[in-house]
């Protein structure tokens, strides 16, 4: 049976609302640049904390995914491919891993 868990619906608001710090790039680039790369340098607080919820989402929705294997919605593959790049992305940064 398919079932949406109460979870769910948050982990699609956090990412919407996280990612409209893109407008913020797009109206006042330098200070966003170097907002970020502070963020990125320093490893603080805000660092952790934002990288910390990130990874526990991206896991709970995989494990969500593979949970309902037989039953998913055809949107929970965004878990699988969104989850899995940030994952690596959040590695790399975490690493300090170049390309």
């Amino acid at each position: 049976m398919k079932k949406i868990y109460s979870y769910e619906p948050w982990l699609f608001i956090f990412f919407g609302l996280f990612h409209l710090h893109r407008i913020w790039g797009l109206v006042d680039r330098d200070a966003y640049t170097m907002f970020w790369i502070n963020a990125m340098e320093r490893k603080g607080i805000f660092y952790f904390g934002l990288m910390g919820v990130l990874t526990v989402l991206c896991v709970l929705g995989i494990i969500t995914f593979f949970k309902n294997l037989r039953y998913n919605y055809w949107w929970r593959w965004i878990y699988q491919c969104g989850g899995g790049y940030l994952l690596f992305d959040l590695f790399a940064i975490a690493t300090g891993l170049e390309f």
